[in-house]
């Protein structure tokens, strides 16, 4: 499924806005290089947290948004899924590093939209 962010519906923007809070506080989003035959490149996109309703939250959220079912590791209080697609959309709204992240324009515009 193709994503273009400027023709999303309020509500996934809505989605769209959680996930990308959830990853600047407590995710990561990393594209790296592969030996694979079939791949060159792959991408993780990892969310950590002990609250397990905030891990739920973030599990119901990716898979309304992307059709994803993500794998929980409570030894690790953690949930990743390896999916280049979903990094590519997730990228367009910025950096996930914990210096760099911003409030991107599309997320400003649903918030004028929802005032």
């Amino acid at each position: 499924m193709e994503f273009n962010l400027d023709s999303l519906s309020n509500e996934r923007l809505e989605i769209l806005t959680r996930i990308h809070a959830h990853l600047c506080g407590d995710g990561n989003l990393c594209f790296y290089k592969t030996s694979e035959k079939d791949r060159i490149n792959r991408a993780s996109i990892s969310y950590f947290n002990t609250n397990i309703d905030l891990i739920n939250s973030f599990r119901t959220d990716m898979n309304n948004l992307f059709g994803v079912k993500m794998t929980y590791i409570p030894k690790l209080t953690r949930v990743s899924v390896q999916s280049l697609r979903i990094a590519r959309v997730l990228s367009k709204l910025g950096e996930y590093g914990a210096r760099d992240w911003r409030i991107p324009r599309i997320i400003k515009m649903l918030i004028e939209i929802l005032d």
